[in-house]
């Protein structure tokens, strides 16, 4: 995410975040795809990203079983920034 602000400025940054870290461990554990050492490099993982998470523009919390939920916010925010007054300039 920092490359992409460092190399589009004007993107919208969004923070796809789990409703809380005990969520997100039930999960990933409920999933069963990983060892426990993956597991636990995963969860610090999370930990470190989520303490990143006022570097972006917003936050969508993606909780259990309400994915339709999360999917609303992001369109939400799509359609906000399209009304924007003064459309932020992205240039590729």
């Amino acid at each position: 995410a920092a490359t992409l602000k460092r190399l589009l400025p004007g993107a919208i940054q969004v923070f796809l975040a789990p409703g809380n870290m005990q969520e997100l461990s039930e999960r990933l554990q409920g999933r069963g795809t990983e060892s426990a050492d993956q597991f636990e490099r995963r969860m610090s993982q999370a930990e470190r990203e989520m303490a990143q998470v006022t570097a972006f523009d917003y936050v969508v919390f993606n909780r259990a079983e309400q994915l339709d939920a999360a999917v609303a916010q992001i369109r939400a925010i799509l359609m906000a920034e399209q009304q924007r007054v003064r459309p932020r300039k992205i240039a590729l």
